[in-house]
C-alpha cells in the first residue's frame, strides 16, 4: 500500500449550538483522514482498534467503498461511542456514552490506546506516508526503518500544554497540519499572520487550516493561500465534523505526490468541500468524486494562482 491512517474510530452523536442532534453518525479521525486518500487513491488502509459492534454501524460504508479490514484490531466490546457537543466558535467537547457525564474524552476504555505493535505487520507495506493523529514521537523508529513520511495533525482543542509535546513530535515527522485556533492557544497568538511567522520560524512544511475562509501551505519560506473550495452554496453545506481530519490527510498525499504548495493547498480544500455535503464521511468515493475534486482544485488554482502567496 502506498497510505497507512491510523487514530480512531468513533461513532459520533452530534449536538449543534442550534438545537440539532445527529445520532450515530460515522466518525473518528481515522474514519474522516482516510478519505483524504481515498478520494484519489485506492491504495490506502485504516490501521485501528475498534468494537465487537464495529460491524453494526461501519460495515455498510467499508462494503460500499471495497475497504479491507486488514488494519481493524477488535479490542473492546463497544467501539467509541460519543456525544460530540459544538460551541458557537466551533470548538467543541467529546464525551463518552459509555462513561460518567462529567468526562470528557471520547475514549471510554484504556483497550483503545495507540498501541502500534498491533499493527506492526502493516508498516512494512507501506511505501510513501502514514497519517498520525495528535503525538508521533512513537513513529520515529517506524519511519527510520521503513522510510515513509509521516504527516501529524495536531490535537483538537490544544491549548499551551500541549507545545512541548508538539515540538517533540515535529521532529518526527515531514508534515503536519494544525487549525487558526489550535495555533493561537499553543504558540500564545492573536492573528494568523503572527501564527504563519511562528510556523515558518518552526521551518517544518505545515498546512495550516483557518476555517471557513480556507487554508495556508506553509513551507519553503513562504505561506500559500488557498479559499475554501465551496462545492455547493454555503447555505446548502450540512456539517464541518471531520474537514480537518479529511483535508490533512488529502494535503498529505498530495505532498508526497509532488504538488507544488498552492495546488495541495487547493485539493485539500476541495476534499473538505465534499466532506461538509452530509453529516459523516464522504459516502461512496469512487472516480465521478475524484474527478470532481480535482476538477475544483485546478478551476481554484488557476483562479488564483497569481496571487495567492503570502511572504
Amino acid at each position: 500500500m502506498d497510505y497507512l491512517v491510523t487514530g480512531s474510530v468513533i461513532v459520533n452523536n452530534l449536538k449543534f449550538p442550534d438545537g440539532r442532534f445527529i445520532e450515530n453518525v460515522l466518525g473518528g479521525c481515522v474514519i474522516y483522514s482516510f478519505t483524504g486518500f481515498r478520494v484519489f487513491t485506492r491504495d490506502c488502509a485504516i490501521a485501528a482498534k475498534v468494537g465487537e459492534d464495529f460491524e453494526e454501524y461501519f460495515g455498510d460504508w467499508f462494503d460500499k467503498n471495497q475497504l479491507s479490514r486488514e488494519g481493524l484490531v477488535v479490542t473492546h466490546e463497544h467501539t467509541m461511542n460519543s456525544i460530540l457537543t459544538y460551541a458557537e466558535d466551533g470548538s467543541f467537547i467529546d464525551r463518552s456514552v459509555w462513561l460518567p457525564e462529567d468526562a470528557v474524552t471520547p475514549m471510554h476504555s484504556d483497550s483503545f490506546s495507540l498501541d502500534l505493535t498491533a499493527f506492526d505487520h502493516l508498516f512494512p507495506q507501506v511505501k510513501k506516508g502514514v497519517y498520525v493523529f495528535n503525538d508521533c514521537q512513537h513513529m520515529a523508529p517506524f519511519r527510520e526503518k521503513y522510510g515513509f513520511k509521516v504527516m501529524l495533525e495536531a490535537e483538537n482543542n490544544a491549548t499551551a500544554e500541549y507545545r512541548p509535546r508538539l515540538m517533540k513530535s515535529l521532529e518526527s515527522c515531514d508534515f503536519w497540519s494544525i487549525n487558526r485556533k489550535e495555533s493561537f492557544e499553543v504558540f500564545g497568538v492573536d492573528s494568523e499572520e503572527a501564527a504563519i511567522k511562528v510556523l515558518l520560524d518552526i521551518g517544518l512544511p505545515c498546512f495550516y487550516r483557518v476555517g471557513k475562509k480556507g487554508s495556508y501551505m506553509v513551507m519553503d519560506g513562504k505561506a500559500w493561500f488557498a479559499p475554501t473550495a465551496n462545492i455547493v452554496p454555503p447555505d446548502q453545506e450540512v456539517d464541518p465534523t471531520g474537514c480537518g481530519n479529511s483535508s490533512t490527510a488529502a494535503a498529505m498525499w498530495a505532498l508526497c505526490e509532488g504538488y507544488d504548495p498552492l495546488m495541495t493547498a487547493c485539493l485539500a480544500n476541495a476534499v473538505a468541500g465534499y466532506n461538509v455535503l452530509q453529516y459523516g464521511p464522504i459516502p461512496v468515493m469512487n472516480q465521478r468524486v475524484k474527478s470532481g475534486a480535482m476538477a475544483f482544485a485546478e478551476m481554484l488554482y488557476d483562479e488564483i494562482k497569481d496571487s495567492s502567496r503570502v511572504v
